[in-house]
């Protein structure tokens, strides 16, 4: 399954235009169930509204915990992993072995290699 994800990224890359989007999208696999040309066409919209485009994530259909526990483990704002943990406990996340459980899931998931965006000559 997770090839087919990182197959299907890398055929994005080969036609994607926005660099940026697209480097985001590959950094924040771990936040989708699965990949979608819809995620991607929908950032690139709200960018050029001038809009938060990285929040497009939060609008679709994906795993609310984990999402959650991404987002405290990338936060600056905690000083340690207990911190995190009770973070995520208090937010309704489920218990701190739930926590621990999405943390191996999303560093497996960031141990990616990362695609690399190909680009016709037009």
């Amino acid at each position: 399954m997770r090839e087919k994800i990182l197959h299907g990224v890398a055929r994005i890359g080969e036609w994607f235009g926005d660099r940026e989007i697209y480097d985001w999208f590959g950094k924040n696999l771990h936040r989708m169930r699965e990949p979608s040309l819809r995620y991607y066409m929908r950032a690139k919209e709200l960018k050029a509204a001038g809009m938060d485009w990285t929040n497009v994530l939060a609008t679709g259909d994906n795993n609310r915990r984990a999402d959650l526990a991404a987002r405290l483990l990338e936060s600056d704002a905690f000083g340690s992993t207990a911190e995190r943990v009770d973070a995520f406990v208090a937010q309704g996340g489920g218990c701190r072995a739930t926590f621990f459980n999405y943390r191996r899931r999303l560093s497996a998931t960031s141990d990616t290699p990362s695609v690399r965006q190909h680009r016709s000559n037009d």
